[in-house]
């Protein structure tokens, strides 16, 4: 197989994943903690680029929009829940 064959598959593979991811994470509340002090944040998952990042919308605690986060593809399983833990 060549490389330009094999760059192909690859290819295709990356967007199976994130067609999977946003099946996923796209539009769900979703706790974190981006080990910056600030403790655990409560957000939604406004998109997901091509590329498999993340970005997500973080609101405080009475519920108002206070900042938008990105996050890359290799952090999302490790620092995001669910809410509800489905």
């Amino acid at each position: 197989m060549g490389k330009a064959s094999q760059r192909r598959k690859e290819a295709v593979r990356w967007r199976e994943i994130v067609h999977l991811l946003r099946q996923k994470w796209l539009g769900q509340s979703v706790f974190f903690d981006v080990g910056q002090g600030q403790g655990v944040q409560y957000g939604r998952v406004l998109s997901i680029s091509d590329e498999g990042d993340f970005f997500i919308e973080v609101f405080s605690a009475s519920g108002e929009r206070v900042s938008l986060v990105a996050m890359s593809p290799g952090y999302v399983e490790r620092l995001l829940s669910l809410v509800g833990g489905v």
